[in-house]
């Protein structure tokens, strides 16, 4: 049975009250609302730090990080705030050079009907003021 729920004001000492509510907790009668939301820089640092920790944690769920087990269980993260840091850049350096990879093949299909070339020869053209004007540019 639901029964609802009252308000009550609950006064103790500063050194009691951590015990009090403990006390509450273990009847079950007690939903802690805060009269003022807590704040400050040590609860904003912790919010970011928690961010930052799941979003690292995010990145190394990816299917493709749990199949790599790189890390060798004698070296000891000291500071794991760069770390996490670290991981997050990694991967966004990863799926920057994705999208360049996937740039560079788009290149180098619109080239294959071409057939094989000599870079250097290409280069020669180019001295001669005869240059290689891809679609992107022409559209533009």
């Amino acid at each position: 049975m639901i029964v609802p729920m009252k308000r009550a004001t609950i006064i103790t000492l500063q050194k009691d009250a951590d015990s009090a509510l403990s006390a509450l907790r273990k009847l079950g009668v007690l939903h802690v609302e805060y009269e003022q939301l807590p704040g400050g820089e040590d609860i904003n640092s912790l919010q970011e730090k928690i961010v930052l920790v799941n979003s690292s944690l995010e990145v190394l769920s990816i299917k493709e990080f749990l199949a790599q087990n790189r890390v060798k269980p004698s070296e000891k993260l000291t500071d794991w705030v760069f770390t996490a840091k670290h991981i997050i850049d990694l991967h966004k350096r990863l799926q920057q050079l994705d999208e360049y990879a996937a740039t560079l093949i788009n290149k180098i299909s619109q080239l294959e009907p071409w057939g094989d070339f000599d870079p250097t020869q290409i280069e020669e053209l180019a001295t001669k003021n005869i240059f290689y004007l891809c679609e992107d540019a022409r559209q533009n």
